[in-house]
């Protein structure tokens, strides 16, 4: 017998479910196939991919199924032979010519009539149907009962080749193939039995493909105890019956047979269907075991969920928690109820008593109590108890061949060992290794976080390990925490939701709702886990409402860490239990206006988990988070408001109004650098226990400008109706991009004089509503009047440095005086004359030397000295540019200088957008440019 292709090594994957694993990953135990591919594969009759797949839904071609007719009559070796000659289509060197010729000289293929064969085109049905018949020699049958297809599919029919198969139309698949071909294995040959006038075909009972041309015998047995060490090489079978071929020939299943490497795992005591290698008359080699079609009926029950084990026979248990109602299930009583049931038991791997070893509720430790009924008549016989020990990996050697458990206190174990050996030396010692799906893995192959069970076995001094290794994760936010009483001895389970799926602790531990934690998990249960830190929802309490419409709603108004006013409605649960408030003023009791919250949540938006200055209950914030409320001065130098550190991740609320006095108008976002030095305050803050505050408000405090955002370039004004009041709506640029503000009813004189033409920068309250403004430059006519340097020493808005007025009619030295050196921290650049673009600096002249620029004389720009120069600006790529054009008052936006080309010219020198009598005008921020302004000065000024 060929037999060059067996399943795994005993130490390779093997699954405690009662069944083989199978070799292809996509191929289901319970299959009508299943059988089919397992032992074809063990025949390696047939093969899958290399992903490990066997695609039980493809095609399969005309070409790869002459193959496997060949194969099938230990033809194997036909594909080293490269023949051509016999169809047009098929050259030697193509990979199936020597099974194409073999399988045209036996006269199993004729090809398509037209002397091609079509190797490529997808095997039909009735294709591979004629195929087999030919191949077991019932061609003349087949001729003399209507030929093809009819006479083949006939015989097909009779001979039970059909059987769990059906005609589909198109390719047949390769699940179809894979059981016609097992099917046909064991059907009695034909042959020719008289020649001359009297010639005879008749089927040979002794003979088939499987005893005749494969050397092998099927048989249904049940398989004895399997042994554990790997040193073992026989196992017992009984109770065999062989195939009908195999019968005929006097062949009887031998006590014992050689593992020769196959998988045995799991199938203890259980029916199973045997493939026999006969081949060696010394001894019998099992090819193949696959657990029995239609016996094996298992029912799985969780230990905590079994009620009694044994009451006059049957085992009663609860289906789920929910049932009240116990169900049974009948054992096999081999003796007297008095003397105890004799169910087969198996410990993991190894036997042991019914009685002591299957507990009501469960030993520590078990996962499952497994019964079978081997012989599917309503009588569970075989027992298996699952019980592991699970642990998280802490690191692996794979040179000591050690896995070693994490010991880090948030991971939770029910194995106590500091490691694991998986020592290969040792002769006593077996094991397996698998991910959850049933693949093989090594032990390289598990990583530290894994999560590893461990199913131990011991058979006088061997020892198994089944090794099932996981790397599960739930990540996600506890919506959810509830307890339920267990079925069976009345313990409390405390359970958790994340998202839609029930988790527990491994050791039963209770956890937070509103906590955001990745857990590495088994099944339903976490061994390990981390608190997610994630960020916080910070906001100000504004306004509460207790809303009956249709039923009673609670909501909050708030004014949130992004600026924004909502009103979010409570969920179902809030931090664990239903909320409940008597009326409106007992909900705003709770959530008082002006409180800071922390808060989440859920997936429609609703608070889920909060914690507030008045109840801060650990929902949302750390334990070591604090809120606090109180009044000091803010020291720049140890940049600390109090006893809180500001930073620059502390954000800031400001709000001109007490605390109990805000409305949703009055607050607003601000930055850290609004705090004034050694100016006090009244705020509340969230701070950690390093008293970095997270969060600060500001009570009845002005919002001061911020000099590092963009400044409003406006286009047009116009006058609205908001609310039924007449207000103003500045139009304008801010960033390069269109954007219209209403000015607030109550805004400072700085924003009310704003005029088209001006550029400002300027801050808004909480409706966006621009409150405050800071003129950088003023269109007063035909001049620009600039704010050389923004000097306000004191933050009082008032500024005191030059300004530099700009005539667009005046082009002398004088109208474009030179700017002394001033403040540099904040402000607007000089104004000067652009003469040299080179990398991303701007490079600017005194305007005292480009004077003779403005009646026509182009000066030399070649030979400008730095003591020629205002500044060098960098134009970085937040920069925006403005182009003001003077003859039509009107602002657009332009591209920036050119970065990369070095003007030095007269007749370029400036960039594309800047003509030779144009101003130049930078805004920089700490060395930030935030503007060009670039005035084009119309030529017939």
């Amino acid at each position: 017998m060929k037999l060059s292709k067996v399943l795994s090594l005993v130490l390779a994957v093997m699954m405690l479910l009662g069944m083989q694993t199978f070799a292809f990953t996509d191929v289901a135990a319970t299959a009508n196939y299943a059988e089919a591919v397992q032992v074809l594969s063990a025949l390696d009759i047939i093969n899958g991919y290399e992903d490990g797949t066997f695609k039980p839904d493809g095609k399969i071609t005309r070409a790869e199924y002459a193959a496997i007719v060949c194969r099938i009559l230990d033809m194997g070796d036909a594909g080293a032979n490269k023949v051509g000659g016999y169809f047009t289509d098929v050259p030697a060197d193509l990979w199936s010519s020597g099974y194409i010729a073999t399988a045209s000289q036996l006269g199993i293929v004729n090809g398509m009539g037209d002397g091609t064969f079509a190797p490529e085109a997808e095997v039909t049905y009735e294709q591979a149907i004629a195929m087999l018949v030919r191949a077991l020699g019932y061609e003349k049958k087949a001729q003399s009962i209507g030929g093809y297809p009819t006479g083949y599919m006939v015989i097909a029919n009779q001979e039970s080749i059909t059987v769990g198969t059906s005609n589909t139309a198109g390719g047949a698949s390769r699940a179809t193939v894979a059981r016609l071909t097992y099917n046909a294995l064991t059907v009695p040959m034909m042959d020719q039995t008289s020649w001359g006038s009297d010639e005879k075909f008749e089927p040979i009972p002794t003979q088939s493909l499987l005893w005749t041309k494969l050397d092998a015998v099927k048989a249904d047995v049940t398989i004895n105890t399997v042994p554990l060490s790997k040193e073992a090489t026989d196992v017992t079978l009984t109770g065999g019956t062989v195939d009908k071929v195999a019968a005929a020939n006097a062949y009887a299943v031998p006590a014992t047979a050689k593992i020769n490497g196959v998988d045995l795992v799991g199938m203890q005591g259980l029916k199973a269907t045997v493939i026999l290698d006969k081949s060696d008359d010394a001894e019998t080699k099992l090819v193949t075991v696959v657990s029995k079609a239609g016996k094996n009926v298992e029912v799985t029950i969780k230990p905590e969920m079994l009620a009694n084990k044994n009451n006059s026979g049957y085992v009663e248990y609860y289906k789920t928690n929910d049932d009240d109602r116990v169900s049974k299930l009948k054992l096999e009583d081999t003796d007297s109820v008095t003397a105890g049931l004799q169910l087969n038991t198996y410990v993991n791997l190894e036997s042991g008593t019914y009685a002591a070893n299957v507990a009501v509720g469960g030993n520590t430790g078990d996962v499952a109590y497994r019964y079978v009924d081997t012989d599917n008549n309503g009588s569970y016989d075989t027992v298996f108890v699952d019980n592991e020990r699970v642990f998280v990996v802490g690191n692996v050697n794979t040179t000591s061949n050690k896995i070693f458990r994490d010991t880090a206190s948030t991971s939770l174990t029910t194995f106590t060992g500091a490691s694991l050996t998986l020592d290969p030396e040792n002769d006593n010692l077996a094991w397996s290794i698998k991910d959850t799906e049933g693949n093989a893995m090594g032990i390289a192959d598990i990583k530290a976080g894994d999560v590893v069970a461990v199913k131990t076995s011991n058979v006088g001094s061997d020892t198994y390990y089944d090794i099932t290794v996981s790397n599960e994760t739930a990540t996600g936010t506890i919506t959810e925490t509830f307890q339920e009483t267990a079925k069976v001895g009345g313990t409390t389970l405390n359970k958790f939701k994340i998202g839609d799926a029930d988790y527990m602790m491994l050791d039963n531990s209770a956890m937070t709702p509103g906590d955001s934690i990745v857990a590495k998990v088994y099944g339903d249960k976490v061994v390990s886990y981390t608190v997610e830190e994630g960020v916080k929802n910070y906001a100000i309490i504004v306004d509460a409402n207790r809303a009956e419409d249709f039923g009673v709603t609670y909501q909050l108004q708030i004014f949130t860490q992004k600026g924004e006013l909502v009103t979010l409605d409570f969920a179902e649960k809030v931090n664990g239990t239903t909320p409940s408030y008597a009326s409106t003023a007992a909900l705003k009791a709770a959530f008082i206006k002006g409180d800071l919250i922390a808060y989440e949540t859920n997936k429609a938006g609703e608070i889920k988990a909060i914690d507030t200055q008045t109840a801060d209950t650990d929902f949302v914030l750390d334990t070591t988070d604090r809120f606090a409320a109180t009044s000091s001065e803010f020291k720049p130098a140890s940049e600390k408001l109090g006893s809180y550190y500001i930073t620059a991740n502390t954000v800031v609320f400001t709000t001109s109004e007490a605390r109990t006095a805000i409305t949703k108008d009055d607050v607003a976002i601000a930055t850290a650098d609004i705090l004034e030095a050694d100016t006090p305050y009244n705020y509340s803050v969230i701070a950690n226990s390093d008293k970095e505050a997270m969060v600060v408000v500001l009570f009845e405090a002005e919002g001061n400008i911020k000099m590092d955002s963009y400044p409003i370039a406006i286009t047009k004004t116009a006058t609205v109706t908001v609310e039924g009041e007449s207000r103003t709506k500045l139009f304008g640029l801010v960033n390069g991009e269109a954007a219209e503000i209403i000015v607030a009813e109550d805004a400072e004189a700085s924003v009310t004089g704003l005029t088209v033409g001006d550029i400002a920068m300027f801050t808004t309250n909480a409706a966006g509503e621009m409150v405050k403004a800071y003129t950088l430059a003023d269109k007063n006519g035909d001049n620009f009047i600039v704010k050389a340097n923004y000097a306000d020493d004191d933050e009082d808005g008032d500024v005191a440095g030059n300004l530099v007025t700009l005539s667009t009619t005046n082009r002398t030295a004088a109208g474009c005086m030179t700017v002394g050196a001033t403040h540099t921290l904040k402000g607007f650049g000089a104004a000067g004359k652009a003469y040299k673009v080179q990398g991303n600096l701007l490079r600017l002249v005194k305007a005292a030397d480009y004077a003779a620029t403005f009646s026509g004389t182009d000066r030399d720009y070649t030979n400008i000295t730095d003591e020629d120069m205002i500044q060098d600006y960098s134009v970085n790529a937040s920069a925006v540019a403005y182009l003001y054009d003077t003859a039509t008052n009107k602002y657009t936006v332009t591209t920036l200088l050119d970065a990369e080309t070095d003007y030095t010219t007269a007749d370029y020198q400036h960039g594309d957008q800047i003509d030779n009598d144009d101003l130049v005008y930078v805004y920089n921020y700490d060395g930030e440019t935030k503007l060009v302004l670039i005035v084009d000065v119309a030529s017939d000024n």
